[in-house]
């Protein structure tokens, strides 16, 4: 069911490209869209549609919306992390230039709320809303992860709020949305809400392991591009919190960039997450929030035959890591 689901949304995508005046905007617009990627987001808003009983082809603008604001802030993010690649092939700002990219972002936002505004829907106001406060939300955890940055550690609460909102409160949109197109009630898009903000908690956290210890050829990112980075991410508050005094010491030597070489800082950080455990034990804390997404469908009014296919995506997600 989920790659139908993908399926379905690239058709509508590829019949759906950007064209306007000047080209390159839309140029751009259309490459960033075009790189690939699992299409998580869209997937979750027509699961959220289906579980609420509604008809796919109502909500795919919806998931095409919400799809497009996806990469609006990818755009943007890649440039605030000086990231020269997304999804193994040159970020949006080195294949074409800075300006253009912020522009092509900017433009890609207005567009996320313009398809949704002119979509045949009667409760398009209600799904505009629950992206307006999401997005609000995107946009208060990237400045905390830029303020994480100035400090010499958060705690792994601190952390987990930021990725609540920088990453995981769209999942929860794009659900949400998708049930609301489906005249669904407040009960149940709240739940289907709920449910995805753990995975995006999860996800997140799966990200910040895969940085480290998953297949670079799979990622398309450099390993340990993180770390190299001085990316203070799931890792290194964990790290923080089970290190003693002179292992924090050497964390925050090798996570300044000015102090030693990269394949040091590299080298010399992985062996310190190794004595602490970090692999284990940051694929404990995912784990918890799949659980925890898992547990709330289990322990709901939903039939089972009716939350199956989300069950199933919690799996697809937790794949990532094989």
């Amino acid at each position: 069911m989920l790659n139908k689901l993908k399926s379905k949304y690239e058709q509508y995508l590829a019949a759906n490209k950007f064209k306007g005046n000047p080209p390159m905007l839309y140029e751009s617009m259309n490459y960033i869209m075009n790189i690939g990627g699992k299409r998580v987001r869209p997937i979750l808003t027509l699961l959220g549609a289906k579980v609420s009983g509604g008809k796919l082809e109502a909500a795919l603008p919806v998931a095409h919306a919400l799809e497009v604001f996806h990469n609006f802030t990818l755009a943007h993010d890649d440039i605030m992390d000086d990231a020269p690649t997304r999804r193994g092939k040159p970020s949006l700002h080195v294949k074409e230039n800075t300006a253009t990219a912020i522009l092509a972002g900017d433009n890609m936002m207005i567009t996320a709320f313009d398809i949704i505004l002119n979509a045949d829907l009667p409760n398009k106001t209600e799904i505009l809303e629950t992206l307006t406060n999401t997005a609000r939300e995107v946009c208060e955890g990237q400045q905390m992860d830029m303020d994480f940055e100035k400090i010499n550690h958060v705690t792994i609460e601190q952390y987990i709020e930021m990725i609540r909102l920088k990453t995981a409160v769209l999942l929860g949109c794009c659900l949400q949305c998708g049930s609301i197109s489906a005249n669904a009630p407040q009960s149940t898009y709240k739940l289907l809400y709920s449910f995805g903000v753990n995975i995006g908690i999860a996800f997140q956290i799966m990200d910040d392991y895969l940085d480290l210890y998953g297949n670079s050829e799979l990622t398309g990112k450099r390993t340990g591009g993180d770390i190299l980075a001085a990316k203070k991410t799931a890792l290194f508050n964990l790290a923080w919190s089970n290190a003693n005094q002179l292992q924090r010491e050497k964390l925050e030597l090798w996570f300044d960039k000015t102090k030693t070489d990269e394949d040091t800082r590299l080298a010399n950080t992985s062996r310190l997450f190794d004595e602490l455990n970090i692999q284990q034990r940051c694929k404990t804390l995912m784990e918890e929030h799949f659980s925890s997404a898992k547990e709330l469908l289990v322990n709901s009014t939903l039939n089972k035959s009716d939350y199956q296919d989300l069950l199933d995506l919690v799996e697809f997600l937790r794949s990532r890591e094989e």
